[in-house]
């Protein structure tokens, strides 16, 4: 929050699914607008750690949150994971809180293994989910470090991409099983 106030760059952060914000401006509108949450301002967000911050969200031109990137790793990637969301969003959330990580417990609950998983990405925060997966999709439209990632690159979110992930690989090949074997997959 320091780090923020001293750069002059916004900061909101999410407790208890209620998205705090220090002042309504531009960025914090169109972000609300555009993920259909609604938000509360607090003057003072240092208040609101003492209880606990499930997420922060820097918001600023993606040349200025590499750098902070840079910065906030190097002081606290122990700590925290540290990823952009999107090219003008920065999210600093708790070391385990990835969607790799959610992926591998969800695998262990359910008793699957994470060879048998396909993981679909499009942004930095999906780098730790195409990595857990047995077999990482990168979308189209996906950044480049998704791309560089992934094992197989699909069509865009526009041209059905996940549409063709699931027709390429797992309806057609339960269609070669059932054709050698006279019958349905299970």
């Amino acid at each position: 929050m320091e780090i923020a106030l001293e750069k002059k760059i916004h900061l909101q952060v999410y407790q208890d699914d209620i998205l705090f914000s220090a002042e309504e401006n531009e960025k914090l509108i169109a972000y609300s607008q555009a993920v259909k949450v609604p938000y509360t301002i607090e003057p003072d967000l240092k208040k609101l750690a003492s209880k606990g911050i499930t997420k922060l969200l820097f918001i600023e031109d993606p040349d200025v949150l590499d750098q902070l990137q840079q910065e906030l790793q190097t002081l606290y990637s122990k700590y925290a994971h540290i990823a952009k969301s999107k090219k003008n969003y920065l999210e600093v959330t708790h070391p385990e809180a990835n969607k790799g990580s959610a992926l591998l417990h969800l695998a262990k609950q359910l008793d699957i293994d994470p060879s048998e998983i396909i993981g679909i990405g499009d942004n930095y925060n999906d780098l730790e989910l195409i990595d857990a997966a047995g077999l990482g999709i990168a979308m189209g439209n996906a950044v480049k470090e998704v791309k560089e990632k992934a094992d197989y690159t699909t069509f865009t979110n526009n041209e059905e991409g996940v549409l063709h992930v699931l027709e390429r690989f797992i309806l057609e090949p339960a269609r070669v099983k059932r054709d050698k074997e006279g019958k349905m997959p299970v």
